[in-house]
């Protein structure tokens, strides 16, 4: 993602959600992805076969088979179990996926956003609603990609449940663009949506899906977080609405998978 240098007014208090979330990305990186991206697969290892035969399922016609196992690295063997595969649907994955990232500059940058625009959610809405916001946008995003993009994609990273926090940075300045600061704001999210769509539309390895479906998620949740109204029926509203995303994204992937199935039987039994 292409991200401003900082943000203003800093937020006060210590986001401890946070940098436990960015901190959680880290540690995987440097437990999973920096020493098993230099190991070669375990031939025993049960993922091997499977990776083959969907490989050799869903390449392109000519592609070559051999240098793509070839290049094959004990950590894509383990995104290829934990990250999100729509020919091999779980809940696990579904989660785990937004934790996996590809590479040290793809963690990176996830995380300075994090750091950006995570403080300023947390101060804004709780550290309760930062965590919600985080999960159930993340959990959103991947059923974006699921549902709507190719039985060939593999979803790792936390680019979705981020971009459901800056959603929600979002919402919270719309209900008040009337302010000069968060006509700032909105003008600087419009900047940083522009620059990643087009950075999107250069590189196809981009999973745009998850990070649009994580936006709008988050932006529904921001703007659900942020509803007005005596206590009782803010609760109401908000557990209303976060069970409703929530349905909503069961329902979708209950749909693709049927449809999946009907179309690629042999990955299913």
């Amino acid at each position: 993602m292409i991200l401003p240098l900082g943000d203003a007014p800093n937020p006060r208090g210590t986001p401890f959600a946070t940098y436990v979330l960015i901190l959680i990305n880290v540690a995987v990186y440097l437990l999973f992805t920096l020493p098993l991206g230099y190991q070669p697969p375990d031939p025993n290892d049960p993922a091997l076969a499977e990776y083959v035969q969907v490989i050799r399922d869903t390449l392109p016609p000519g592609a070559p088979l051999e240098q793509a196992l070839r290049e094959l690295s004990a950590y894509d063997l383990f995104v290829f179990r934990y990250g999100f595969r729509p020919v091999r649907p779980s809940v696990l994955a579904l989660f785990a996926a937004m934790f996996l990232h590809a590479g040290l500059l793809h963690v990176a940058l996830n995380a300075y956003f994090f750091w950006l625009f995570g403080r300023m959610v947390e101060s804004t809405y709780g550290r309760t609603w930062m965590v919600l916001i985080y999960v159930v946008a993340g959990f959103l995003a991947s059923v974006a990609s699921y549902a709507f993009g190719p039985v060939t994609t593999l979803a790792v990273g936390a680019s979705g449940a981020i971009s459901g926090v800056f959603g929600a940075f979002i919402a919270y300045n719309y209900r008040r663009r009337q302010h000069a600061m968060n006509a700032a704001n909105l003008r600087l999210a419009l900047t940083v949506i522009v620059l990643n769509a087009v950075i999107a539309i250069g590189y196809s390895s981009i999973d745009w899906r998850a990070h649009v479906g994580g936006l709008v998620a988050g932006f529904a949740l921001g703007y659900l977080a942020d509803s007005s109204g005596p206590a009782r029926q803010r609760a109401v509203v908000r557990f209303a609405g976060v069970a409703t995303l929530v349905v909503i994204g069961i329902a979708l992937v209950l749909w693709r998978t049927a449809e999946i199935r009907s179309a690629f039987p042999q990955f299913f039994g």
